[in-house]
């Protein structure tokens, strides 16, 4: 046989273990063997043998069993019917030890013992190796009972023993092989004539494999109306037709002539100029293009690789997904969190060449929603593809997964070659629906149908209700962004204003889930600083944003820990950080960084056009960065997903002073949202006259102090109107230049009231400006 190879198993020997029980707590040994059952050395009638021969690579001692089941062996092949089984309910008959030296072995019984049809051979090893080769059609079964617990395992091995039983008659024994295409699914029977003997076979020929897949590559964020998709079907019959209905819209899918016998990307259609390579990257990875569609027996696998180097093969057999939507789909949905329910499966090492590369003679049977994954430590080994329809391979980094690449769909070049042929039919295109809402797509056969639906959302056109009747729309001027925190300029200068400290970054507010795989900022000097995400999920962060909320309430009550906090070691200038472990995000998380243990300063946009300041955290209240200036520390959040993004920035001048219910509601959404304000006009009117008591020719000199939040209002004094200059201002104190300030003095000391400061309205006190004659100490209350 071409495919057969020798092959040098693992052998497990007699071992013990310690078994406690209520009335005997210090614990008593107890032996267990391993057996393995030899599916090719099935009897096929009932026959005397006489002895065995086997080759043995290594001398030791053996038990040698024939044993039976009640399940099989009559009307089927007791090694067909324990096919992929883990329980083989067997019992021995006959069993004989058995010593045996290195080399060709020969050995015959003293009596020739009856083996019956069905019978199987059934071994245990006390010390010593058999010969093996892998390839054959059946394989062998490892089992043991465990004696100091209740259970027990069983597992098929991907060999077989090269051992014989010696039979006291001869038989001849032949292999035909034939195919027959039938006109149409339906019963028929197969009957074998020849001479006295008769067999007959019932069979039932119909479509026995047919998976559909609707596979949705860009649902989770939707740009545009436009989502990518991808329909995947799998059967034997090339006559089988598939019709795909969506949005009143169908199509008959028919499959090409030409059958497939592998999981995994066709790379051979690509030109090998577009292969890539990511010379940065090394690890364990999970390639989703080889999910297996159905049960299935792996022969070998072939790769393209850019380099030479070694790689390890595994299988992961996920459970719990793939009936609803492939297990490729549900990985995508659960990153960065890889699903916990699987089991791994180690293929074995390979070295490898640069070009193409056909590794292993496994003939190992592979489960439906297992995926073919492999690990490397040479970077860059195996050559990529790029492919917007298709879900992306990923890293395994312990228990979580992230992209090849960012951003990108990076697909590695592998297949997995199987046993069975099938008809495969790949359609991939964009389905633009023409509004937003829910929509539905089918794919239907003759005995199958996929029924797949999502709701479709916008981000843009916006209109605002301004309470007093008017409404206004605003169509925006979209851009794309990749990034949450807005732009970080190409260059910077070098700031006067660089902030270290705890700062909450409010623009880093996330409006949608997403996933974080980077950060970029720009630093004034090196050093390190504290990164970790922050939630206040009880108070704001659904319909009203976090950002507005503490901005108006300046406190970090009922601040959460998303993530831990984690030190990054930073660079002058511009940082550009991916996370080794991606991040899962939710709306309303915003960024605090922590450098009161660090030099390090973060540099900021003090352009003031942000929508909100970012915020210094002492203990528990929130300050501006510089008051009366809305500034940001450029800070970027890089998600994997792309959408619009505008600030829009709008004046409008209500005709009277009341409370009005400000209303922004986006267009196709069911999203309103409020701002209640209110007008209040604070106001102060004084007269003040300096020589009330001291007249003369009864004139007197008289100040009015007005003040009033409104530039309309006016005062009526003796029928003479006094109107605001338009000038305002934003101090309590002296109206005077720098210019007029002399350099006078007094050389009184001690306490002094200030009466031109006097607050003449209830306001926030942000700070104090004052001209000096010369330096000094001077306190303030």
């Amino acid at each position: 046989m071409v495919s057969v190879s020798y092959f040098n198993p693992s052998i497990a020997y007699t071992t013990t273990c310690i078994y406690y029980s209520p009335s005997n707590t210090n614990g008593t040994t107890r032996f267990y063997s391993f057996y393995y059952i030899l599916f090719n050395n099935e009897f096929k009638f009932d026959q005397y043998i006489i002895g065995l021969e086997f080759y043995a690579i290594e001398a030791g001692s053996l038990l040698f069993q024939l044993v039976k089941s009640s399940s099989c062996g009559a009307s089927i092949f007791c090694s067909d019917f324990y096919d992929g089984s883990y329980c083989i309910p067997i019992s021995p008959y006959f069993s004989r030890n058995i010593t045996f030296s290195s080399g060709y072995n020969r050995i015959y019984f003293e009596n020739r013992v009856q083996a019956y049809k069905g019978s199987l051979v059934q071994l245990s090893f006390s010390s010593g190796k058999l010969a093996s080769i892998s390839g054959t059609k059946k394989k062998t079964s490892r089992y043991y009972y465990h004696p100091c617990n209740s259970f027990s395992t069983a597992s098929k091995q991907n060999f077989v023993f090269l051992f014989n039983t010696i039979s006291e008659k001869m038989y001849y024994k032949g292999f035909i092989k034939f195919q027959y295409q039938y006109e149409s699914t339906g019963n028929y029977a197969i009957s074998l004539k020849q001479n006295y003997f008769n067999a007959k076979s019932d069979i039932l020929k119909s479509i026995k494999l047919r998976t559909m897949e609707i596979n949705f590559l860009n649902d989770d964020f939707i740009l545009d109306k436009t989502i990518h998709i991808s329909i995947e079907i799998y059967t034997d019959m090339v006559s089988d037709q598939n019709i795909l209905m969506a949005s009143q819209k169908t199509e008959i899918l028919r499959h090409y002539n030409t059958s497939a016998n592998y999981f995994g990307l066709a790379f051979e259609n690509y030109n090998l100029s577009n292969f890539n390579q990511l010379t940065s990257i090394w690890g364990r990875f999970l390639i989703t293009s080889t999910e297996f569609k159905f049960d299935s027996n792996l022969n070998y696998i072939q790769l393209y690789s850019l380099n030479s180097g070694t790689i390890t093969f595994y299988i992961y057999r996920m459970y719990n997904c793939g009936y609803r939507e492939s297990c490729a789909s549900q990985i995508k949905r659960f990153s960065p969190s890889l699903p916990s329910s699987f089991s791994v499966n180690t293929l074995g090492s390979f070295s490898i060449n640069k070009g193409l590369n056909q590794l292993g003679s496994f003939n190992l049977k592979v489960y439906q929603f297992s995926f073919i994954v492999f690990e490397t430590s040479t970077p860059g080994l195996v050559a990529l593809i790029e492919d917007q329809f298709a879900f992306s391979d990923y890293q395994i980094i312990n228990n979580n997964i992230k992209k090849v690449q960012s951003k990108r769909n990076y697909k590695f070049c592998i297949k997995a070659f199987i046993s069975n042929k099938f008809y495969f039919t790949r359609k991939v295109f964009n389905y633009e629906n023409s509004s937003n809402g829910y929509y539905n797509l089918q794919l239907r056969s003759s005995n199958l149908t996929v029924n797949v639906n999502r709701t479709q959302e916008s981000k843009t056109n916006v209109e605002i209700d301004f309470g007093d009747g008017l409404n206004k729309s605003f169509d925006f001027n979209n851009s794309l962004a990749t990034y949450i925190g807005g732009e970080i300029p190409a260059f910077v200068n070098k700031s006067n204003l660089s902030f270290g400290g705890r700062i909450l970054l409010l623009n880093t507010e996330i409006k949608f889930s997403s996933i974080l795989y980077g950060i970029r900022f720009l630093a004034s000097n090196a050093g390190t600083i504290n990164f970790q995400l922050v939630s206040f999920e009880s108070i704001c962060g659904n319909l009203t944003s976090c950002s507005e909320y503490l901005s108006s309430n300046k406190n970090s009550y009922g601040m959460l820990n998303y993530t831990n906090s984690t030190t990054l070691s930073v660079e002058q200038g511009l940082n550009s950080i991916i996370f080794e472990k991606q991040i899962k995000i939710q709306k309303g998380l915003m960024v605090l960084v922590d450098m009161t243990s660090s030099n390090v300063r973060l540099l900021c946009d003090e352009s003031g056009s942000v929508p909100y300041s970012d915020l210094s955290i002492n203990e528990s209240v929130l300050n501006m960065l510089y008051e009366n200036r809305n500034l940001k520390i450029h800070f970027n959040l890089l998600i994997e997903n792309n959408f619009y993004e505008t600030i829009h920035h709008f004046e409008y001048v209500y005709k009277k002073r009341n409370n009005y219910s400000l209303i922004g509601s986006v267009r196709d959404r069911n999203i309103i949202i409020k701002q209640t304000l209110e007008f209040r006009n604070k106001q102060f009117l004084d007269i003040y006259c300096r020589d009330s008591n001291s007249t003369i020719d009864f004139k007197i000199h008289c100040s009015v102090i007005m003040l009033s939040q409104d530039l309309n209002d006016s005062i009526d004094l003796d029928n003479m109107m006094f109107n605001f200059t338009g000038e305002y201002f934003d101090y309590f104190g002296i109206e005077s230049s720098n210019s007029k300030y002399a350099n006078e003095t007094t050389e009184l000391t001690g306490n002094f009231i200030l009466t031109n400061t006097e607050f003449k309205f209830d306001a926030d006190f942000i700070g104090f400006e004052t001209f000096a004659v010369n330096k000094g100490p001077l306190t303030i209350s």
